[in-house]
């Protein structure tokens, strides 16, 4: 089954991730915002939008982008994250996904996930305070 993207920009695109630690994320996360806002990235109509996922220990950033086929882009992306983030030894390892690529691999492969590095479908039930 073919999924249905709510935008159709995302369809060919895909990622780059950075789990960072708490002490980090906030810096972080602030400073991709502000590198948006005052034009700091050098592919131009590439950046399609930003996530991030709090979790207990972790936090999850996610730069979605519109050419997940164009290496290029891909590798010039990566270069304009590290230097937002100013990244050194020390900085949490950027991960890349195609969207196209991982949907495509078989179910038991890579399993469906409610959110960004959360629990697979149906693996956590209830609501807040319960």
């Amino acid at each position: 089954m073919k999924p249905e993207w709510e935008d159709p920009n995302c369809e060919d695109g895909g990622r780059w991730a950075l789990r960072a630690p708490k002490e980090l994320s906030t810096k972080y996360w602030e400073s991709l915002l502000l590198a948006l806002i005052g034009d700091q990235f050098t592919t131009e109509n590439e950046v399609l939008g930003v996530v991030i996922n709090v979790r207990k220990d972790l936090d999850a950033i996610q730069v979605w982008h519109r050419h997940g086929r164009d290496t290029s882009a891909i590798d010039q992306l990566k270069t304009d994250i590290e230097r937002v983030f100013e990244t050194n030894a020390d900085t949490p390892q950027l991960e890349y996904k195609n969207f196209k690529e991982e949907l495509s691999k078989p179910k038991e492969e890579y399993p469906r996930r409610d959110a960004a590095w959360g629990a697979p479908r149906g693996g956590m039930r209830g609501g807040r305070g319960k």
